[in-house]
C-alpha cells in the first residue's frame, strides 16, 4: 500500500524526510465516544446533537429534519436511549404539541457537554505529545449531522 500523496513523494525525492513531510501535516481530533449497555445505546454525541435541537427548536420532527434524518429514526434513538435508561429524555409540554427536555434530559446534556470538553482537552494534549503533526481540535460550529 503506497503511502503520502504525489507531492509528498516528490518530496521525499528531493532528498525532504518522511518526518519532515509527516511534521507538515494539519489534523483535527476528532472523537465520538457514547455509552452503551446490555439494552443498547444510553448516550452519545448523535442523542446530544438530537436532544440540542429540540431544545432549540421545541420540536423532534424539525429537529430530525434539520439533522437529516426522518422523524422515526429520530424517535427510535430517543426510545432506545429512554428504555435503556428506565426514565424518558423527552417530555410533552401540557397543552402543546411541542417537546422539552425532561430534567433526565437536560442532565445528561449537561454533564455529556462538560465530559466531552474534558475528554477532548485530555486527547489534545495526549495526541499533540505522541504524534509529529499539527494537531488542532474540532471546532463544534462544523458538527456534522451524525445520528
Amino acid at each position: 500500500m503506497e503511502r503520502g500523496s504525489k507531492e509528498d513523494k516528490n518530496m521525499a525525492g528531493k532528498g525532504i524526510g518522511e518526518e519532515e513531510i509527516m511534521e507538515k501535516i494539519k489534523a483535527v481530533l476528532r472523537l465520538h465516544p457514547w455509552f452503551e449497555s446490555e439494552k443498547g445505546v444510553l448516550f452519545g454525541m448523535g442523542r446530544l446533537m438530537l436532544l440540542q435541537k429540540v431544545l432549540e427548536l421545541g420540536s423532534l420532527n424539525k429537529a430530525a429534519k434539520e439533522m437529516g434524518m426522518s422523524y422515526r429514526a429520530a424517535w427510535g434513538k430517543i426510545k432506545m436511549s429512554e428504555e435503556a435508561l428506565g426514565q424518558p429524555l423527552l417530555i410533552r409540554e401540557e397543552g402543546k404539541r411541542c417537546f422539552k427536555l425532561s430534567p433526565l434530559g437536560e442532565e445528561l446534556v449537561n454533564k455529556f457537554l462538560d465530559w466531552q470538553k474534558k475528554l477532548e482537552e485530555f486527547a489534545l494534549k495526549t495526541a499533540r505529545d505522541k504524534f509529529p503533526w499539527d494537531i488542532e481540535p474540532f471546532d463544534k460550529k462544523e458538527i456534522g449531522h451524525e445520528g
